[in-house]
């Protein structure tokens, strides 16, 4: 048989599961009675190594304790009993200027001042601690509020009065409790609510007058008054007793009187109240951040000295952010002779870092410096540069990568006179390679214009002798010769990375149309080369407008195109009873107008003024000599102010009998209209 273990010796939690299970468990059932005797003799051969004696736990071993196996052990340091070793009499005078917050957290430090502090015997040192408090902004006790009470509510930390769970709202000053969200849903109503009502109330009093009530300023600026339900609660309770107790009715109604009256003046008395704790409150955070701001102040200006005095740091160094902003600098506990030992290599580190900021952004500055000096330079240099040319110059960030220019100011220094010598001499041996880019340029460009457009003529378009000054001194450079063919008006040509004016595309280009010399000056924002497209339908529109203004293609430039200045009239912009008539357009919005209607060119609604139009036009001047509103230029632009013709109201009979008033039409009638609808009789 097997042996029994004694009852003393313990058991493994399998074998007493499995026992208990073996005394208390069922019946076996008719498979189990008919298994081998193999397989019984196996099982109770397995109990008799079930109630063997347990092995010992084996404890596992981690690297972090062999870590900390050779550490010394903690020095032991002063305990805060020593501190009631005092005399009571000191100990109590220094409890008395503490904080009672301060006061508060040190009476749950430990069992001995919890004895001290929370007894009946200290209550004049809650008083004195109050009374210090008061003038820093410390919310003022109710009389009806013990000492210790109430600075549990104002400093006991973020935890609800009625629930005990923490939450991060702040005291309801009207009810004098913390509530955290749960706790609002569920125990605040509305002032208006049907709880506040009772059959036993005098409906004709306002609630918010007999019981406290909280109000919020919405976001609109709507206020909203909230109840608590126990104050509700218990002014119901005292009316059903007080009806109880009154055996007529008469009686009833005097006694609730005087119970509203009293509840009337101790509501009146506690809204004050609150109001005052606001202000207190609000004085009070005001306060804290002002003492902490000058307590992390003090600190600052500590690790600072103590930084400079290494001898390996500038005071620039330490004004950086990442050093300025660091959790353990802008903190406003006191630096301690401890916490300066064990945060020194962090603030050496810091240090470094903030100096190698300074001085990498102090070399971004120098090199802003030198390329501003540059720019200024080059300004001077495009004075003696042809007008005609200065549109097709290098920009400032093409400028910056030629050989020359770039290591005039390669060189990490400030800028000095001999600097700026450089650099002016730079840009004067860089002329030729400037004027071999644009002769590039225009020959590239020169080979995009297809070959059915038209060719500039020379016999009697723009001269091509050097530009000159007024003094007749000849400009340094000028080459004009050699791109003065390419600044024809019909050469229309666009970027083909454009897109619509309302794109939010950052990297696109919003030069929609580009006129002569403008394509070949155009830079594209993030290219290098710009590749130009032909504008077909531009082209046509422009051949079209100068065909009505009697100019030949081959000779009229765009330059020529704005000192004209010619007006058009869009026919279509009065057509709506709201617009203020026919507004007065430029020559590249009528370009525009009739390159978008090219599907329907007898409909174009683009026309020249006519002679009563031309004559009121040239008197619309201010003294000056200017106009006294502007003209749309392009078609994406929308101007404030769009001037418009008046209308005279002519009607149809008048018209046909004075053709030199009508619009003017060309002999296909393709450009501008060939009848124009009697204008409405309104002014502008």
């Amino acid at each position: 048989m097997p042996e029994k273990t004694s009852a003393a010796q313990p058991q493994r939690r399998s074998a007493r599961i499995k026992s208990s299970q073996h005394k208390a468990g069922p019946a076996p059932s008719q498979a189990s009675k008919s298994k081998p005797p193999a397989k019984a003799e196996a099982s109770r051969k397995k109990q008799k190594v079930a109630e063997a004696p347990p092995l010992p736990k084996r404890r596992r071993r981690h690297a972090r304790d062999v870590e900390m196996k050779g550490l010394p052990s903690r020095a032991s340091r002063g305990s805060l009993n020593r501190l009631l070793e005092i005399s009571l009499d000191i100990l109590l005078e220094i409890f008395t200027h503490v904080m009672p917050g301060d006061l508060l957290k040190v009476a749950c430090l430990n069992k001995s001042f919890s004895e001290l502090l929370l007894s009946r015997r200290s209550i004049s040192i809650w008083r004195a601690s109050l009374e210090c408090a008061y003038p820093k902004g410390y919310p003022p006790k109710p009389d009806e509020w013990t000492e210790i009470a109430w600075v549990q509510l104002v400093s006991g930390g973020r935890i609800c009065g009625l629930c005990g769970a923490m939450t991060t709202l702040d005291i309801l000053w009207a009810f004098r409790v913390r509530l955290c969200a749960s706790c609002r849903d569920e125990h605040v109503y509305y002032s208006t609510s049907q709880f506040v009502e009772h059959r036993l109330r005098d409906e004709r009093k306002d609630i918010r007058t007999l019981i406290p009530t909280c109000t919020v300023q919405s976001y609109y600026g709507r206020s909203t008054s909230y109840i608590l339900d126990e104050d509700v609660l218990a002014y119901h309770a005292e009316l059903e007793e007080l009806h109880q107790e009154c055996s007529t009715e008469a009686l009833f109604l005097v006694k609730r009187d005087e119970l509203d009256a009293e509840m009337t003046e101790h509501t009146r008395s506690a809204l004050a109240h609150a109001e005052l704790c606001e202000k207190s409150t609000e004085r009070l955070k005001d306060q804290q951040a002002t003492d902490k701001e000058a307590e992390i102040k003090h600190r600052v200006a500590q690790i600072y000295d103590r930084l400079l005095g290494l001898g390996k740091f500038e005071a620039a160094d330490l004004e950086e952010p990442i050093i300025r902003r660091h959790k353990d600098v802008n903190n406003p506990r006191p630096l301690t002779k401890e916490g300066w030992e064990r945060l020194k290599p962090k603030f050496v580190e810091l240090a470094k870092q903030a100096k190698k900021s300074r001085l990498e952004r102090e070399k971004v500055e120098r090199r802003r410096a030198r390329e501003k000096l540059v720019a200024v330079e080059y300004r001077a240099l495009l004075a003696r540069v042809a007008p005609e040319t200065s549109s097709l110059m290098p920009t400032i960030a093409e400028l910056l990568k030629l050989p020359q220019i770039s290591s005039a100011i390669v060189e990490d220094q400030a800028v000095t006179d001999a600097l700026r010598g450089s650099v002016s001499k730079a840009l004067s041996n860089s002329l030729p390679t400037i004027s071999e880019s644009i002769k590039v340029r225009a020959d590239a460009f020169r080979k995009t214009i297809p070959h059915s457009w038209p060719v500039m003529s020379f016999d009697q378009g723009v001269p091509t002798q050097t530009a000159t000054t007024k003094s007749g001194q000849q400009k340094q450079v000028d080459l004009h010769s050699c791109v003065a063919g390419l600044d024809l008006a019909a050469y229309t040509f666009s970027c083909a990375r454009a897109t619509p004016t309302d794109s939010y595309d950052d990297k696109s280009c919003r030069h929609s149309v580009l006129y002569g010399l403008d394509a070949m000056a155009h830079t594209c924002p993030t290219l290098t080369e710009v590749t130009l497209k032909p504008t077909k339908s531009y082209h046509k529109a422009v051949l079209r407008i100068l065909d009505a203004l009697q100019l030949a293609p081959d000779t009229t430039t765009v330059s020529m195109l704005d000192n004209l200045d010619p007006v058009f009239v869009n026919s279509s912009s009065g057509t709506h009873w709201s617009s203020g008539g026919y507004s007065l357009i430029g020559w590249r919005q009528a370009v525009a107008h009739i390159a978008h209607s090219a599907s329907k060119p007898k409909m174009s609604p683009i026309r020249l003024l006519t002679a009563p139009e031309r004559r009121w036009y040239s008197s619309e001047t201010d003294a000056n000599g200017d106009r006294l509103s502007h003209l749309t230029s392009d078609p994406g632009d929308r101007p404030q102010y769009v001037e418009h013709l008046p209308v005279w109201g002519l009607c149809g009979k008048y018209t046909q009998d004075h053709a030199d008033l009508c619009p003017m039409t060309t002999g296909d009638g393709s450009l501008f209209l060939k009848s124009e609808p009697t204008l409405p009789s309104r002014m502008t």
